[in-house]
């Protein structure tokens, strides 16, 4: 008798946790005619505490999808224009000679920032102003745009694609306009209306919920607390990301990701769900051909970019793994969601693990799912 979907993938966390690949996991699958919902380990290792349906993870750069849908409400209520420029929200902004950065450059990272954390002169100069991975602390308003926009760019808005704080100076531009701090915003426009009752930003944690702790490789094979990836927990100091911030449990991460797999006119006019979904490379490339600083190890051939999330392409169908019209994206502990609107599939798969690159969950996942089938 050929093994359900869910009898396999119960199987694949569980050996994930027993292998020592991720110290605890958390999955949440739908499609028509079926839910699945599965969790394996621990969050909190050293304390015994298992992974729980309300604990909640750090996701990392899958806040940059939530973000782009505030963003796209905000269009929608036409307090912003995808065509409008930066300049006009954020005080003390400077375009320079470079070009003008609009709305959707920030959404589909063709601005020409980058991260800190990257090499070359253009990062170096992001570390020495204190971009790394987000905003410096401390600096704030006026102060804070007028500091990044005279960063140098990889390139005039527009021209490429580079994964960059394009997410974070979206999140500023979304807290200026609505006039309240960056969670407020998210979870008016985003957390409430798809009942994501588990969800804030790192800095506005409910300490009264179980947290997975991220974690990186001890030795001898044990599990250690990557403490810098902790530090803005729970910080009220701490800027608020909208490229990063993220934290959520596993039913909440899916209810994002039945949202796109849904497409509910009710949250969003059918207009910009086409458009938060296409492709917006230029020249309608790949993230692998030509691109400036792709995003290391996802990269793929016929997958391209939308607004805050991965699309894949028409020419993916030589890749059973990977459908066109999938949308998703991961975050740096390993996190991540898919969907696929023509299936109205949708997965989330969470868990907790520095460095996420040497991860195989994404691969697999995906594999399991489409190559068993989901209809089972």
């Amino acid at each position: 008798m050929t093994a359900t979907l869910e009898s396999v993938l119960r199987r694949y966390l569980t050996d994930l946790v027993r292998e020592g690949v991720v110290p605890g996991c958390a999955l949440e699958l739908s499609a028509p005619g079926r839910h699945i919902s599965l969790r394996a380990g621990c969050g909190d290792v050293e304390a015994g505490v298992p992974v729980s349906a309300r604990t909640r993870f750090a996701v990392y750069s899958v806040t940059k999808a939530v973000t782009a849908l505030a963003a796209l409400r905000l269009v929608a209520d036409r307090a912003l224009r995808l065509d409008g420029p930066v300049a006009d929200h954020l005080p003390g902004w400077v375009d320079g000679s470079g070009g003008t950065v609009r709305l959707i450059h920030l959404l589909s990272h063709t601005a020409g920032f980058t991260y800190g954390s990257r090499q070359g002169p253009v990062a170096e100069a992001y570390r020495a102003a204190g971009f790394v991975r987000s905003a410096p602390e401390g600096v704030t308003g006026t102060a804070l745009y007028r500091r990044f926009s005279m960063l140098p760019r990889l390139f005039p808005p527009g021209r490429a694609w580079s994964y960059s704080l394009a997410s974070d100076v979206l999140g500023w531009v979304l807290a200026e306009v609505r006039g309240r701090p960056l969670r407020e915003v998210l979870r008016a426009e985003v957390f409430e209306p798809l009942g994501m009752k588990d969800s804030s930003l790192m800095g506005d944690l409910d300490r009264g919920c179980p947290m997975a702790i991220v974690y990186r490789r001890g030795d001898p094979g044990g599990w250690q607390c990557a403490e810098s990836a902790m530090l803005d927990w729970g910080s009220t100091t701490a800027p608020e990301s909208g490229g990063a911030g993220l934290v959520t449990s596993a039913a909440d991460l899916h209810g994002l990701a039945r949202a796109f797999a849904e497409q509910p006119e009710t949250f969003l006019p059918r207009e910009l769900w086409q458009c938060c979904t296409t492709n917006h490379v230029p020249g309608g490339r790949d993230l692998r051909s030509g691109v400036l600083s792709p995003l290391p190890g996802r990269a793929q051939r016929h997958v391209g970019y939308g607004f805050g999330i991965a699309v894949v392409l028409p020419g993916a169908r030589e890749q059973p793994d990977l459908p066109p019209g999938e949308v998703g994206w991961e975050g740096s502990a390993g996190s991540f969601f898919f969907a696929v609107p023509s299936r109205r599939l949708s997965v989330a798969f969470l868990t907790h693990t520095h460095p996420f690159g040497e991860l195989p969950c994404w691969r697999d996942v995906h594999r399991l799912v489409h190559r068993h089938g989901h209809g089972r």
